[in-house]
């Protein structure tokens, strides 16, 4: 699998929301497939999904990073 096509880090670095496609070309006729990770330092994998669906790919990433922003911020 390439480099990731997006990847998003919180500002404490900790967590990340990343998409990637593979380097194949889809078999069956499937679309591209994403596989959308969110990792926590790195190396733990929080959560997955793997679709060929664009709009459910960007509506799973827009909530995680909205809910990796919220869990990272910093009391005042």
């Amino acid at each position: 699998m390439a480099e990731p096509l997006f990847r998003a880090l919180t500002p404490d670095g900790r967590v990340s929301v990343e998409v990637r496609v593979p380097n194949e070309s889809p078999e069956d006729g499937v679309g591209v497939l994403f596989t959308c990770l969110v990792t926590v330092d790195s190396k733990t994998v929080m959560e997955e999904l793997v679709t060929d669906d664009q709009q459910r790919m960007l509506s799973w990433v827009k909530r995680q990073m909205t809910e990796a922003m919220r869990r990272s911020a910093i009391a005042p």
